[in-house]
């Protein structure tokens, strides 16, 4: 699993799940959407938040997130992936998972989102059509 980034404090449209529950069932089966490659994603330890005392709801505000809806896990995966113009893009932010939060959104070129909202978080980028590939 992995997440995305994008800074996003002055966009209009973008979007963070809520729900606590971020397994979905699918046609009967229970299984959780993968992600990776052509994307950013960041991966925030869950005493990040424990230890500023905030919820999903504050580190959403924190990163400048508006339009906010709640969708399950696979709904927000793939909603990360899609790429609405160069001035707003969608976010999905999740519930803590195994002591992890988990942010995915269209591919950027900077790995900048949450520089000065959290100290510790794991980034990542790719996007082999340009050769573009990032690690922080």
């Amino acid at each position: 699993m992995f997440s995305w980034l994008k800074k996003l404090s002055n966009l209009s449209q973008t979007n963070v799940e809520l729900q606590a529950d971020v397994l979905m069932s699918t046609e009967g089966d229970n299984w959780l959407a993968g992600f990776g490659y052509k994307v950013n994603w960041y991966m925030i330890p869950e005493y990040e938040l424990i230890n500023k005392g905030w919820s999903i709801q504050d580190l959403a505000d924190a990163i400048g997130l508006q339009s906010q809806i709640q969708m399950s896990w696979n709904d927000g995966v793939h909603f990360g992936y899609k790429y609405v113009s160069t001035s707003e893009k969608q976010v999905y932010i999740s519930s803590p998972f195994q002591g992890w939060i988990y942010i995915i959104n269209s591919i950027d070129s900077e790995l900048t989102l949450l520089d000065e909202i959290v100290a510790n978080f794991y980034a990542f980028g790719s996007y082999r059509v340009v050769d573009f590939v990032a690690w922080k």
